[in-house]
């Protein structure tokens, strides 16, 4: 068992090491055929608790470009409409879903609707920086635009979330660093209004919840589309974590529902390194019952999770401290997915 550890271990490290040297390889800007006009694309329901720091966001953006908000109601039963039209203070158009509900359709309503060629979809619960959407329009056009997606909380619940949702995102932009990258974020994510609409003729997974973001990305893979990857913060959106234990885990059921659906030998390998991983925790531990000095292991283990959550730990050193929180918290958080907390309270 020590040597399985030390080996799972050992490959966990130099695997960090390795998608941190490689994400390097992503282009910061690349202006060499600049986006010219933006339609962003917001599908909604329900979302009158959550939707202000958008609205307030956009109100306070500074571009030059030509840009167009589409609004795509999806049934909503609150006040969001009233909101957006009491608050937002550019010109905006609030559409209906006319299709069955759910976000996939919702989209698909915006596009259709869309008057420009580069379409950018964002979730109603975002906020961004004043110049995001300026620096939007020196990204080069692309079938399929990757954007980075910063997860942020106050309290310990989140922050947890944060530390996983980093590790993700370290490997999908070293794995796209190769043009393989596992995963995308609808919260953030553009493309061309001609591809979405020549692929979506080809895609049978509307009766599948959630997952608009990753079946369109293995739908552009599949078809060999241009996919560009950027993880440059000048293009990047905020959003919230999770703020429970249990949404954590609801959230996360979710996420493994849809990745279910679509896994790939890409995104299997990083899978496969995190159960191999869980149970080389598990075997530390009994062999730490006997001989204390075998915990000396979760330093190899703690090295490589570093390297893997930088971006997350840079902002805050404190965050080593959740970190070493996380070495107890994931056995257990890992657990707890096999059993069912209900359903997550959000629309998908």
């Amino acid at each position: 068992m020590e040597v399985f550890c030390i080996t799972v271990f050992s490959v966990e490290l130099l695997a960090a090491i390795l998608m941190q040297f490689a994400k390097r390889r992503l282009p910061k800007t690349n202006g060499s055929s600049p986006i010219e006009a933006i339609s962003f694309i917001i599908p909604f329901h329900n979302e009158q608790e959550r939707i202000l720091p958008l609205i307030e966001s956009i109100n306070a953006s500074q571009f030059t470009g030509k840009c167009e908000f589409i609004f795509v109601d999806d049934y909503s039963t609150d006040e969001t409409v009233n909101l957006i039209t009491k608050h937002l203070k550019v010109p905006f158009t609030c559409i209906s879903n006319q299709n069955d509900r759910g976000k996939k359709r919702a989209i698909k309503t915006g596009v259709v609707n869309a008057q420009y060629e580069f379409i950018v979809t964002w979730d109603a619960d975002i906020k961004f920086k004043l110049d995001y959407i300026q620096n939007l329009f020196e990204l080069a056009m692309a079938d399929l635009v990757v954007l980075p997606v910063n997860m942020q909380s106050e309290i310990l619940a989140g922050k947890l979330a944060c530390i996983e949702f980093t590790f993700i995102e370290t490997f999908n932009l070293g794995f796209s660093a190769f043009g393989k990258p596992i995963v995308c974020n609808g919260a953030n994510l553009g493309f061309r209004k001609s591809a979405f609409l020549e692929l979506n003729a080809t895609r049978t997974d509307y009766n599948i919840p959630s997952g608009d973001d990753l079946f369109l990305l293995q739908a552009m893979l599949k078809h060999q589309k241009s996919v560009a990857v950027y993880k440059s913060g000048l293009f990047s959106v905020s959003t919230s974590a999770p703020t429970s234990f249990s949404a954590v885990i609801r959230q996360r059921q979710r996420w493994k529902g849809k990745i279910g659906s679509i896994i790939s030998f890409a995104s299997s390998l990083p899978l496969l390194l995190n159960v191999l991983m869980l149970f080389a925790t598990i075997f530390t531990v009994m062999l730490g019952i006997y001989n204390p000095v075998c915990f000396l292991l979760f330093g190899l283990k703690f090295i490589a999770e570093i390297i893997a959550a930088w971006s997350f730990i840079k902002r805050d050193k404190t965050h080593v401290l959740v970190l070493v929180i996380y070495q107890v918290w994931y056995p257990i958080y890992a657990i707890l997915l096999s059993f069912n907390f209900g359903k997550e309270k959000r629309w998908s």
